[in-house]
């Protein structure tokens, strides 16, 4: 079993902005309902961008180019 000091493991750990990249704690990010993988945004601001140069619309739907 790995040592674990309780003290050094964050309860809530920081991730970054997919799109800015910003640190943020994992509880207070924006993480969209129907995304396939765990991805975090600082935003709605920031998760739309991301979704405008991923081609895809907020929600998951594609966007009509």
């Amino acid at each position: 079993m790995p040592d674990v000091n309780p003290e050094k493991t964050s309860p809530d750990p920081v991730i970054n902005c997919a799109e800015c990249m910003k640190a943020v704690q994992s509880s207070e990010a924006y993480s969209p309902e129907g995304i396939d993988h765990r991805i975090g945004f600082c935003s709605t601001e920031c998760y739309e961008a991301w979704s405008r140069k991923a081609g895809k619309a907020p929600g998951g739907a594609q966007s009509e180019k």
